[in-house]
């Protein structure tokens, strides 16, 4: 969701802290995740600086961002799943999430199977998806895959 979106949202009164982090191929999901842990270890010294309440922080995310938003939401709410992940959980909970044509489903990539009605070719993240979500290999099936909330 881009500057635009966050203009948008200032104009409309809310509060926006614009997050970043590092792209491929300088960094892995992982890692992603790690600069979004960073900025939220930001928001936790500093909301209060702010007329925020910080009861009510949500995440948006399109594409990548919106993949990140999912994993880290659910990070910030499981202690299990930040200490799978190497990521120390924010004192700021996430209030909610609203996520844009983000990849939810990373199973394909990383258990082997081929994109869906794809038979004869391959993807991008077919190719580069066992590389970009390798470091995911080490991390509990619970805290790695989104099955249960995910539908095909």
């Amino acid at each position: 969701l881009n500057r635009n979106f966050c203009v948008q949202l200032a104009d409309r009164g809310f509060a926006v802290v614009s997050l970043n982090y590092r792209p491929a191929p300088q960094t892995d999901f992982i890692g992603q995740l790690w600069d979004i842990a960073a900025a939220f270890s930001w928001m936790d010294a500093h909301l209060a600086d702010y007329p925020v309440d910080a009861r009510r922080v949500f995440l948006t995310g399109d594409s990548a961002g919106g993949t990140l938003a999912l994993y880290t939401a659910a990070i910030m709410g499981s202690g299990d799943m930040a200490h799978d992940y190497g990521v120390a959980r924010a004192h700021t909970p996430v209030a909610g999430i609203a996520l844009v044509s983000g990849l939810y489903d990373l199973a394909p990539y990383l258990r082997g199977r081929p994109s869906a009605g794809r038979r004869d070719a391959r993807t991008v993240l077919d190719i580069l998806g066992p590389m970009f979500f390798g470091g995911l290999s080490s991390i509990d099936d619970r805290h790695r895959f989104f099955d249960d909330i995910v539908s095909n």
